[in-house]
């Protein structure tokens, strides 16, 4: 990866300054340069990024996959620190500094056993504002070879949020999808990004989940579809845990179903019961039920082909018609 440079990570996220589009935002002004004099710094002062622009949201990225964090543990124990971690002077925590890019890096140093860093190299302190930290965090994250669908929700928000901010609109997004102020920023992002304005909004939609409907959408059992998380992501907190707690049941959640349970939770709150109605609905009554359930049952029975051949079909015929006599008699 190329070197995270302030204005190259800027530059990812808004353009060019020249560029049409980038002309409809005002443009993040180039700072200061980096501080140069040799700094040693102790790592357990490099803090994880903590910066809000919406409460409740920080570091949105997940650390590295055990097989990628070994790959650069190697490399950092052979050649050392390619990169250097990125920071600003932390707000927060006194004589520490907030890591905008370079988190797994860090781990890995303690891994090691380094117990600091220099400037230079190894570190690099950078003078930026919120929202020029959460630029840069979001654009090292997103040189990443992949990330899964909430991490690139909580980018495409995050990026709504700065370019609201710049343009002077209204600081926290509206859950209306088509709140007016915030359609040219969703223009701006989404061709910045290489998708269409429509998709952008449904992504961003996946935000406004609970934490455990988010993480049933990147898991790999027991999941949810990203359709499904979309309707779901217009329920009351309250009645998405509700829903969560089907989901953790093992109900599975078809689109179908999660536009019906959005639909009728406009009128009311559905109990779990209610929605595992929706989800799963009793089958009608039906000859045909009956006889999948009997030719079920005698599958799971896994009889031997020396039983199946001692089998009558007049006598079955029988037993069948005896037990069926005997069980509408017992109700």
């Amino acid at each position: 990866m190329a070197e995270l440079k302030k204005e190259n990570l800027m530059r990812g996220l808004f353009g060019d300054a020249e560029d049409e589009i980038a002309s409809e935002v005002a443009t993040i002004p180039q700072t200061t340069q980096p501080k140069t004099e040799d700094i040693v710094i102790p790592l357990c002062n490099l803090k994880d990024f903590h910066t809000e622009l919406i409460p409740g949201t920080s570091h949105i990225y997940k650390r590295l996959s055990p097989q990628k964090y070994n790959e650069v543990k190697n490399s950092i124990a052979e050649y050392g620190i390619l990169n250097p971690i990125m920071v600003r002077a932390d707000t927060v925590y006194e004589g520490c500094y907030e890591i905008m890019a370079g988190h797994n890096r860090r781990d890995i140093l303690k891994d090691l056993g380094w117990v600091e860093v220099r400037t230079g190299k190894e570190v690099e302190i950078v003078d930026a504002t919120d929202e020029e930290a959460v630029a840069i965090m979001m654009e090292s994250n997103r040189q990443r070879d992949k990330q899964d669908i909430m991490e690139v929700a909580w980018s495409y928000r995050l990026g709504l949020e700065l370019l609201n901010r710049k343009a002077g609109r209204k600081g926290n997004l509206s859950q209306n999808e088509t709140d007016e102020p915030q359609e040219r920023s969703d223009a701006i992002l989404a061709e910045r990004m290489g998708t269409t304005r429509a998709t952008l909004q449904r992504i961003v939609r996946l935000t406004y989940l609970i934490q455990p409907l988010q993480d049933a959408l990147v898991r790999k059992k027991n999941k949810i579809k990203q359709g499904v998380g979309y309707e779901l992501s217009f329920l009351s907190e309250d009645q998405q845990k509700v829903v969560a707690e089907c989901v953790d049941q093992g109900f599975t959640i078809s689109g179908e179903a999660a536009k019906e349970i959005r639909r009728q939770t406009e009128f009311m709150f559905l109990s779990l019961e209610d929605i595992k109605s929706i989800i799963a609905p009793k089958p009608e009554p039906s000859m045909q039920n009956v006889f999948k359930l009997t030719e079920r049952t005698v599958k799971d029975m896994e009889l031997d082909e020396e039983k199946l051949a001692r089998l009558n079909e007049g006598d079955l015929q029988q037993l069948l018609q005896k037990v069926i006599e005997q069980y509408f008699e017992s109700l």
